[in-house]
């Protein structure tokens, strides 16, 4: 399927008002290697291709079989240059068209990629891990009757008045209990 794309042909600097005429080209949605290297070769002084269908481009190159590191090799831009357009197409299709329309920058439009992706990210992460206790639901002290050495704690805790860690013992009488619990498995 083609899609519309505008190239912009700058005029010469004769003048100190640059003319600009805009030309209409379009661009298969599945090009193949040769067609968007030969797109993306085009000097960038002479013309501008619409960020979204250099994006387009670019990840034909990738398609084929190319890292981000070779496709930037091949068509003389940074890696970073790459990578930064690939990310647009992560753009919905409606926020697409507003780039293309000119409505967005292209780094208002990366913004707004690495703001998706973070809040993704953060969704996720908060998803996967238990934050505390459920509300309502009672957890037993890691050190209290459960406890291998609670037994040891209640025997040797003589302390009266002391607050009892777990209901068992207190704070002195569990490390006491501790050091010579790893003393002995050494």
């Amino acid at each position: 399927m083609s899609r519309p794309g505008y190239i912009d042909k700058r005029g010469n600097n004769e003048s100190r008002r640059r003319r600009r005429t805009w030309l209409l080209a379009t661009f298969d949605e599945d090009l193949g290697p040769g067609k968007a290297r030969c797109l993306l070769k085009l000097s960038p002084r002479c013309i501008r291709v619409v960020p979204i269908e250099e994006a387009r481009a670019l990840r034909a190159l990738v398609r084929s079989g190319l890292t981000i590191t070779d496709t930037a090799k091949r068509v003389g831009k940074a890696a970073s240059h790459v990578s930064n357009r690939l990310m647009l197409l992560e753009l919905p299709l409606e926020e697409q068209e507003e780039l293309r329309a000119g409505h967005y920058t292209i780094t208002h439009a990366q913004h707004l990629v690495r703001n998706a992706r973070e809040a993704e990210r953060r969704r996720e992460s908060a998803e996967a891990r238990p934050v505390g206790r459920p509300k309502g639901a009672k957890t037993k002290p890691y050190f209290g009757d459960t406890h291998p050495l609670a037994s040891t704690v209640r025997r040797i805790c003589s302390h009266r008045g002391s607050p009892k860690v777990g209901g068992v013992g207190c704070g002195a009488c569990w490390e006491h209990a501790i050091r010579a619990d790893a003393q002995e498995e050494s």
